[in-house]
């Protein structure tokens, strides 16, 4: 028996073989398990068997009791052709939801593909169709009653070509028809709520109105359309789809075929397995299309990426020769005009110079950014005590908190032992982070502390300045990315947190971010510490004027070439009797026997310390002709003691010659406005520091000659 409708009783020669439900008059009542069943009858020396059957068909007002055909046979004949109809819905029904399964992972992992969720609602539907429809298999495994297996069953139906349509839609490169679309997708809506909320009697009498079948066969008719149009136009794989198309139809007009004239009890899964297999096999294509060409696509982005970077790099070399002649002028004429400028006029120039060495270290953060994704900046690692490098680049950045109430502070230990790194880049990373606290904190203070961590150093730029949410902090290391305050106010590219993480990872380390808004922001970065076979074998002393002939490890070559190339104590007797008394000063001991090993040739009396307090005292004490500091020394920079040093005489009357770590404009600028009278960059080239020591002695000694002679007209004048 397979589909009676409602409640029913069956009887075989007066015995009841099968009750479903109380078909009475006054009440009707159901079980909850599949109107499709057998029943067996066993009796000897019966000739006829008489068959009642009662049925109650108070929820069918059109067309109750006995649906289907009821066939007869052996138990055995019976039982092999229902396990064949439930197993090939089991396996169709398996298979679809495996499919769905897939469906909806693949949307979970990129919602963006609306795809994969219609196609995954597409087959939810066709599989609850499947078990709802013909043997029920629905009703076995949920308590549903009768009325409510009506309503899963129709809105499987309608929805199943509904989003056949969607699906179809998605697919296709020429859509059409919105409008009608939505307003169909509308009209499905109500008809859905209806569907749920009404009796089983008025759902018969919408479903004998015809509005069933329209809500069901125009978008299958709409679909169709689509994939006939899609292959006509020679859409790639649209074949995938026509399959499937064909197999849809054909299994709409079977089942309306063996609806009206029964030819098999038996379900029939070809049609929809083929349809699943060429929904499924155009989705494969699509992607494998989809993924050779976003290759293509990339491989065109990185050759584009590539000459984007080159193109920068170009015009950045380009820029920068224009760009530092608008300096160079606008720094004469402001020099030149000064008294004749009015105040307003003045402070336009400097704005202007202002601007341009803005743009000027612009354009330096993109020759680092091209070279840093090209793998062209090699580490030059050494020993560092982080004390010295700290205190020349807070020298550097110290003109920045002019009018400004901002405190710069270093915190670190005198114990703290040297660290192993290149000194120019981790100028460049302390500076970057440094000037970036600068930048967004207008009040406070910012910090730069050191402490030890697992043998490692770990470096800490903090502020107090405007901070940034989680968001801000997940982009801010990304090339071209800014917070929201550095986006309005339009300084800088967004390149150097980016750069200052590239060189930290080049050392080893890595650098991170903790901040909240309003509440400042916390730099870290880890640096190793020196092993003691990277510490130089000196003795950490001051270099006193009788080392000055002790033998440097200096390579034949390079000593060589400096006595050949150079021969200045010829040209230096001959301007003067007496010998340049110079006073060097670096924190490093192997730097000043360096320096002692370079000048030892020449007409020189050297003097050298390891601390700016030191030489500050020697200066007051000796007749000095030229001093030359480092610019990375703890306690005092180079450029505090430049500073110092003008408060008591001139730069005719004591030239500086200051050793940076770095050759930026911002370095040379901060070195200039200290006071210095020159600078040499490290390491150190030895014939351009001798003729810069030559030319910076030669000036001293020239007016002090001066000088003498002019005292010595004005005193054969008084006689």
């Amino acid at each position: 028996i397979q589909q009676i409708q409602a409640s029913s009783i069956v009887e075989i020669n007066g015995e009841t073989a099968a009750v479903f439900g109380l078909p009475t008059k006054q009440t009707q009542t159901y079980r909850p398990r599949a109107v499709s069943y057998t029943a067996s009858y066993t009796a000897s020396n019966v000739k006829e068997i008489e068959l009642l059957v009662r049925v109650a068909n108070f929820d069918q007002p059109l067309k109750g009791g006995i649906v289907k055909s009821i066939y007869f046979g052996s138990q055995a004949a019976i039982d092999t052709e229902r396990e064949y109809s439930i197993g090939f819905q089991l396996v169709t029904f398996i298979i679809l939801l495996l499919h769905g399964l897939y469906a909806i992972l693949l949307y979970v992992f990129g919602p963006r593909q609306k795809t994969f969720l219609m196609f995954f609602l597409l087959l939810l539907s066709a599989g609850l169709s499947i078990v709802s429809d013909h043997d029920s298999l629905l009703l076995i495994w949920l308590p549903l009653d009768y009325t409510w297996s009506l309503k899963i069953r129709l809105l499987s139906y309608i929805w199943l070509s509904f989003f056949s349509l969607a699906l179809a839609r998605s697919f296709s490169e020429y859509v059409t028809g919105t409008r009608l679309f939505y307003l169909y997708a509308i009209v499905l809506g109500i008809y859905s709520v209806f569907l749920l909320i009404a009796p089983a009697p008025l759902i018969y009498y919408s479903f004998a109105a015809k509005v069933f079948s329209f809500l069901y066969l125009f978008p299958l008719a709409w679909f169709v359309y689509l994939i006939g149009n899609m292959f006509i136009r020679n859409q790639p794989d649209s074949v995938f789809l026509l399959l499937g198309a064909t197999s849809i139809v054909s299994s709409v007009v079977w089942g309306v075929f063996n609806y009206n004239i029964e030819m098999t009890r038996v379900y029939y899964p070809i049609d929809i397995i083929v349809a699943i297999i060429g929904f499924s096999a155009y989705g494969f294509k699509r992607y494998f299309r989809n993924s050779e060409e976003n290759a293509k696509l990339n491989e065109q982005l990185r050759k584009a990426d590539k000459l984007k970077d080159q193109f920068l790099a170009n015009t950045s070399h380009e820029l920068r020769t224009p760009l530092h002649a608008i300096m160079n002028i606008a720094q004469t004429v402001a020099v030149k005009e000064q008294q004749a400028m009015d105040g307003k006029s003045f402070k336009d120039m400097e704005l202007l110079i202002t601007i341009s060495r803005r743009m000027s270290h612009m354009l330096d953060d993109l020759l680092d950014i091209v070279q840093l994704q090209d793998n062209l900046i090699m580490l030059q690692k050494e020993p560092l005590l982080i004390q010295s490098v700290a205190s020349g680049v807070i020298g550097m950045l110290q003109f920045m908190t002019n009018g400004k109430p901002v405190q710069l502070k270093i915190e670190i230990a005198e114990s703290m032992p040297p660290v192993l790194a290149d000194e120019k880049r981790l100028v460049q990373i302390l500076f970057n982070l440094l000037h970036n606290a600068l930048k967004y904190t207008e009040e406070g203070t910012i910090t730069m502390s050191v402490e030890i961590q697992n043998g490692q150093a770990v470096i800490h730029v903090s502020d107090t300045g405007a901070g940034m949410d989680e968001e801000t902090q997940a982009r801010i290391f990304l090339p071209y990315e800014q917070g929201s305050h550095g986006i309005t106010d339009g300084r800088g590219l967004g390149l150097g947190l980016s750069i200052c993480k590239q060189l930290v990872e080049l050392h080893g380390g890595e650098l991170t971010v903790h901040s909240e808004p309003g509440k400042g922001s916390v730099f870290s970065f880890v640096l190793p510490l020196a092993a003691p076979s990277d510490l130089p074998s000196v003795q950490n002393q001051p270099q006193q004027q009788s080392d000055t002939n002790e033998e440097v490890a200096v390579s034949s070559s390079f000593s060589d070439a400096l006595t050949s190339a150079w021969p200045l104590q010829s040209s230096l007797s001959s301007f003067t009797d007496g010998k340049i008394n110079i006073l060097a000063v670096d924190d490093d001991p192997v730097n000043l026997k360096v320096l002692v090993s370079i000048l030892s040739m020449e007409s020189y009396n050297i003097r050298s310390v390891t601390s700016a307090r030191e030489a500050l005292e020697l200066l007051s004490t000796e007749r000095w002709d030229l001093l030359i500091a480092d610019v990375m020394m703890p306690h005092m920079s180079g450029y505090e003691l430049t500073r110092r040093v003008r408060e008591q005489f001139s730069i005719s009357e004591l030239p500086v010659l200051l050793l940076t770590a770095r050759s930026q404009p911002t370095d040379i600028y901060a070195g200039f406005l200290s006071g210095a009278n020159d600078y040499v960059t490290k390491p150190v080239d030895a014939l351009e520091l001798k003729s810069r020591i030559w030319s910076l002695a030669t000036l001293k000694q020239s007016v002090h000659e001066r000088l003498r002679m002019e005292a010595a007209y004005l005193q054969a004048q008084i006689h």
